[in-house]
């Protein structure tokens, strides 16, 4: 796939966008804001949103004292040079920002693959002789314009003999989910005239959750 320079958000209206998120951190009087990944349709106020960089889903680790940290992180610093910090790969052509390392711990050997996105965060701020300043957790309250217009009502359907059948989920059904049901989970945005995105999941509910059984392996962007 061929990727045009005038397609796609630009690296300008990115480095706007952290523009914003530096005259945010003046009025609240922080030193920098941290970003932690999340959905790219969740909210605006994301790592996606501000770098260009999409780290691979599910966008939450789910293992050791990592858990819930994400993929993926951005230290945007009052003054300097972002910091974006990523546990896979990133495409040099979408991401503007020059500053971009691996969140592997510095006890850990080159080969491990395990991230420590906590401590490559405390790194970055202390490169950046902030590790003794207010620094800000970046949100809803900052960057307060979400994707939530734009979500798809149906998020997903069940499987059995045939690939699309009932139950169908959808904003207020209110289907009783039960044990043993195959489902497609498959929530997304569309933006009119412009792009959308949507994330599939094949799982079966269980009396304690949902087992997933998707067997593709994501691909990696290089």
């Amino acid at each position: 796939m061929t990727v045009q320079a005038e397609q796609g958000i630009s690296h300008d209206e990115i480095f706007r966008r952290l523009d914003r998120v530096k005259a945010a951190a003046v009025e609240r009087g922080v030193a920098a804001f941290v970003a932690i990944g999340r959905p790219f349709y969740e909210r605006p106020a994301n790592v996606a949103y501000l770098s260009n960089h999409f780290p691979p889903f599910p966008t939450g680790m789910f293992w050791g004292e990592m858990r819930g940290m994400g993929h993926s992180a951005l230290v945007i610093p009052l003054g300097g040079d972002p910091v974006l910090i990523v546990d896979t790969t990133f495409r040099r052509d979408f991401v503007p920002i020059q500053d971009v390392r691996h969140a592997r711990s510095k006890a850990a050997p080159r080969t491990s693959i395990l991230p420590n996105l906590a401590e490559a965060i405390a790194d970055a701020l202390e490169e950046k002789d902030l590790g003794a300043a207010r620094v800000g957790l970046i949100g809803d309250d900052v960057m307060p314009r979400g994707f939530g217009e734009y979500a798809r009502p149906f998020i997903g359907h069940g499987i059995g003999y045939e690939t699309m059948e009932p139950p169908l989920l959808y904003e207020g059904d209110s289907t009783p989910l039960q044990a043993g049901m195959v489902l497609c989970v498959e929530p997304g945005i569309e933006i009119p005239g412009a792009q959308g995105v949507r994330i599939e999941e094949e799982i079966i509910v269980t009396n304690d959750g949902a087992e997933i059984i998707t067997r593709f392996e994501p691909r990696q962007w290089e």
